[in-house]
């Protein structure tokens, strides 16, 4: 279960929004943590909210020829 789900009022208040292309951009991103799973942890206290990311399983590293 999400946020969205159990918040009533927030999940209302995120339906109403016209552009949700800027619902997940950063405000006010202060801090950001690496879990050894490498997930991606950012805190943006302006939204006041977590962002995590997880790394896609089939990703490749870039190879750079120099």
């Amino acid at each position: 279960m999400n946020y969205l789900e159990t918040n009533v009022d927030y999940y209302n208040a995120f339906k109403q929004a016209k552009d949700k292309s800027k619902l997940g951009a950063f405000m006010r991103p202060t801090s950001i943590s690496i879990t050894r799973d490498d997930r991606i942890i950012i805190c943006d206290v302006s939204r006041q909210r977590l962002q995590v990311y997880d790394k896609e399983k089939d990703y490749l590293e870039p190879e750079f020829n120099l």
